[in-house]
């Protein structure tokens, strides 16, 4: 780049040396009896022909009247007197950049330093600054002129100005990242950013849902009809998985939609993709960079706007554990501090029957608080590893019988146990708790038949809790195992603390086992366990 500003002058030099020589051959040629007229002119000629700056003059109309050996070679002609005839506008890019050339000579008589592109016969494209002027001729007006190849110069001044156009897209992608608590407007704004900068026809951003195809776009840009959106939303449905990581990728091969697909990622996985298409569109190494860039900015976005929406969930979750956790204690303290009162004042005027019945109460909700405690304690205690397990050959047909025996009449009369004895090295008391959380949740949200099954396939232990109700919804099965969720709704029935299942899941990894929701025809929870203790090596 150093040489070509170094040569700049230098051709301008030669340029006023051509200028001046073609002037000195005029005035010899007019002066009358001046001998040497045809040799001053000769002369010129030499001076013109291997000077090593592209010399031209042509009409007005764009015929090349006479081209020197510098300009033939740029064009990557072997002879220049081939160009001699030639229109001229065949080499622009654009030709009505030089009918705009020969408007400017019509008005002012020159042009100085005029940017231009054309086209070599090897198909380069040149950039050139092109200076000339115009002398009257007898056919006509002439347009003398020097070309000077400023291609390095200019397109180094392109990428300049792309670098600073990315550099102030991506700025401003980032700001309204920050400022806007807004994801929607953070990604609206940073598509049409990216899609003006690179030229593309569309931009997207898809982001995971289910499996590891990609669902149709979050947000997208470039799209403006239905028609358009179908077309690109399926392709990107059919074509696309979640990528295994950041690096751009092109798109699969498809008849009118091109560009590449780059990664969102997590700090441990990619969970979407931004699609950069269009008919024509073939991104440098400086776009990819760019798009690289602007996705990791989209893809911090997104993440900071996630972290703040389970934040908000988590802060929601802890109000309404406080409020059912204070309602679910209340309510047993609440009877059994009201029968105890009764008891103690009006003990003598009680029946036995009554008796009975105040005594039979206060024992259920005793036990229902202590449920309950002991859930809110192995939730605390497995954050920080220190939940107690005493595993040992247990009866699971025995632990299922008293955990419904546990139940109210009521609720035992909808209950059957299925299934042979089945021994499982398990903690008991674990596996009572785990059977008791499942059955509770059975009674509070499924339908009126409950079964609580009993088998082994040799390897694993298998208990089972299935209700006919209505199930699950299917929206919220993903999230029924986490702290505070609750999967069921039911009208009439208290809000419960949300912690039975995550208990319970945390439970059966510590005694080695599993759980697993699905629904079939009714809501089933599978509980497998080990039947043999583990042996270490």
């Amino acid at each position: 780049m150093a040489m070509e500003w170094v040569a700049i002058p230098v051709a301008c030099v030669a340029l006023a040396l051509w200028w001046r020589e073609r002037r000195r051959a005029r005035r010899v040629h007019s002066e009358p009896g001046v001998a040497n007229a045809a040799t001053t002119e000769d002369r010129f000629t030499r001076f013109f022909e291997e000077i090593p700056l592209p010399m031209y003059r042509s009409r007005r109309d764009g015929t090349i009247v006479h081209a020197n050996r510098a300009l033939a070679r740029m064009l990557a002609i072997e002879d220049a007197g081939e160009l001699a005839g030639t229109n001229a506008s065949r080499f622009y890019i654009d030709p009505a950049e030089r009918e705009a050339i020969a408007a400017r000579q019509d008005e002012v008589g020159a042009v100085e330093h005029q940017i231009t592109a054309l086209r070599a016969t090897d198909g380069r494209t040149i950039w050139v600054r092109d200076s000339s002027h115009t002398i009257d001729d007898q056919g006509g007006p002439i347009f003398e002129g020097a070309i000077i190849d400023v291609t390095r110069e200019y397109i180094s001044t392109q990428e300049l100005q792309l670098r600073a156009t990315q550099q102030e897209a991506l700025a401003y992608i980032a700001q309204v990242a920050l400022r806007s608590s807004d994801v929607g407007e953070v990604l609206q704004e940073a598509v049409e950013r990216i899609c003006a900068v690179v030229g593309a026809d569309c931009v997207v951003i898809a982001q995971e849902q289910e499996g590891d195809r990609l669902p149709p776009a979050a947000v997208a840009y470039g799209l403006d009809s239905a028609a358009e959106r179908e077309r690109v939303y399926g392709y990107i449905s059919r074509n696309l998985s979640v990528p295994e990581h950041e690096e751009p990728a092109a798109l699969p091969n498809h008849s009118d939609l091109g560009g590449v697909a780059i990664g969102l990622m997590s700090p441990d996985r990619a969970y979407g993709v931004l699609v950069v298409a269009g008919s024509a569109f073939t991104p440098s190494a400086e776009d990819l960079s760019f798009l690289e860039t602007a996705a990791a900015t989209i893809g911090s976005a997104l993440l900071r706007w996630w972290a703040r929406t389970q934040l908000d969930s988590l802060v929601r979750s802890k109000d309404e554990f406080l409020a059912s956790v204070s309602h679910e204690l209340r309510t047993p303290l609440t009877v059994v501090a009201g029968l105890a009162f009764e008891l103690e004042q009006k003990w003598r005027e009680i029946s036995q029957a009554e008796l009975a019945e105040f005594i039979s109460l206060i024992a259920d909700q005793s036990r229902e608080m202590g449920d309950l405690i002991e859930d809110l304690l192995v939730a605390a205690q497995a954050d920080i590893g220190k939940v107690p397990i005493y595993p040992e050959l247990t009866d699971l047909r025995a632990c299922a019988d008293q955990v419904v025996a546990s139940c109210s009449l009521a609720d035992r009369a909808r209950i059957s146990v299925v299934g042979p004895n089945t021994i499982a090295n398990v903690d008991p008391v674990r596996c009572r708790q785990i059977l008791r959380n499942l059955v509770t949740n059975a009674i509070r949200y499924g339908g009126p038949s409950i079964r609580v099954g009993l088998q082994s396939d040799g390897e694993d232990a298998i208990l089972s809790v299935y209700d006919d109700g209505s199930g699950i919804p299917e929206e919220d099965r993903d999230k029924i195992f986490a702290p505070y969720e609750r999967g069921h709704v039911a009208e009439g029935v208290p809000g419960s603390v949300g912690l039975g299942l995550t208990v319970s899941q945390k439970l059966t990894e510590l005694m080695n086992g599993s759980i697993d929701y699905r629904f079939d025809g009714g809501s089933l929870f599978e509980v497998r366990l080990p039947v043999q203790a583990s042996t270490g090596g």
